[in-house]
Parts: C-alpha cells; sequence; structure tokens
C-alpha cells in the first residue's frame, strides 16, 4: 500500500509541475525548462510524500467502511487538511491546496483504475468533491483579497494612485 501511494505522490507533482511548465508556457510564449521547474517538482514531492501520503492513508483508513459517500468523504479529508496549511505556511496554502487536491485526483484514478464505481454514485460524489474543493478556494482567494485591501500604500492599489491623483514624483 505505501508503494502505491509513494507512486500516486511521484505522479501527483509531476502533474503539478506539468502545470507550472503549461502556465509559463502560456505566460511566456516559448516551452522552457529551468531549475526552477525542477526545484519545483522536488519541493511538491517532498511535500506530498512527508504530508500527502500521510493524509491519503489516513483517508483511506477513516473511509473504508463508508461505501456510498467514501468518495466524498475522503475528498473532504484531503481538501480540508490541504487548506490546514494556511496555518502552517500562509503564503502557499493555495499551492498546497491545489497539491492536495491533485493527489486526491491521481489517487482516485488510480483506485479507479482498479475497480469502478458505480456511475450515479461517483457522479454525486464528484459533485460533492468539486464543491467542497471550489469552495476552499473561493475562501483563500476571499482571504487574500481582504488582506490586499487592508495595504493601503501598496504598489498594486492602483485605485488609490488614480482617483486621488498622487503621483510617484
Amino acid at each position: 500500500m505505501l508503494i502505491f501511494k509513494l507512486k500516486t505522490a511521484l505522479y501527483a507533482s509531476l502533474i503539478f509541475t506539468l502545470g507550472f511548465w503549461l502556465l509559463g508556457l502560456v505566460q511566456e510564449g516559448e516551452i522552457f525548462f529551468s531549475l526552477l521547474l525542477v526545484l519545483i517538482f522536488l519541493y511538491c514531492l517532498f511535500a506530498n510524500v512527508i504530508y500527502g501520503v500521510p493524509v491519503s492513508l489516513l483517508s483511506d483508513y477513516l473511509t473504508k467502511r463508508l461505501a456510498k459517500w467514501r468518495f466524498a468523504a475522503a475528498g473532504f479529508i484531503h481538501t480540508i487538511l490541504g487548506v490546514a496549511t494556511y496555518l502552517i505556511m500562509e503564503g502557499y496554502a493555495f499551492f498546497a491546496l491545489l497539491a492536495a487536491v491533485i493527489f486526491f485526483m491521481v489517487d482516485e484514478w488510480r483506485k479507479w483504475d482498479r475497480e469502478m464505481p458505480a456511475g450515479k454514485i461517483a457522479a454525486m460524489n464528484a459533485t460533492v468533491l468539486l464543491l467542497v474543493g471550489l469552495l476552499s478556494m473561493g475562501i483563500l482567494w476571499m482571504q487574500g483579497e481582504s488582506e490586499m485591501e487592508k495595504d493601503k500604500g501598496s504598489v498594486f492599489n492602483t485605485k488609490r494612485i488614480f482617483w486621488t491623483g498622487d503621483n510617484f514624483a
């Protein structure tokens, strides 16, 4: 079981890094490979092995007796514990949540490869997971927006600069 989870951590880290590579491709318009991507991959792999694998094992243990709502309950556990990293690393909470959701989806995909659940139950569970994940991401985004509004003297506060006539000079 541990080897299965370690492979899941590897695949999830590769997908996470691929996402950053695609983001760079869209923003820069050219294909690149840099030390930054390697560092992102290693950091994500480390976090997935140290934090993601134990959370996934805990989730499997807590939800093994649930038949109908196992997928949603496991998704909730992964997502909530991904959001809990906000208490530890405030600046990286969004990335931790994204990595937790990717880890969960890869883990479930690999489980489904062996045993496919009934279509209706899977659709309901996926909807619940999506709502929980999007709600968590929305809460983090709104909290980040409110923190940005607190900083009135920031260079990013263009509303103050343009509407009050203040200049940089």
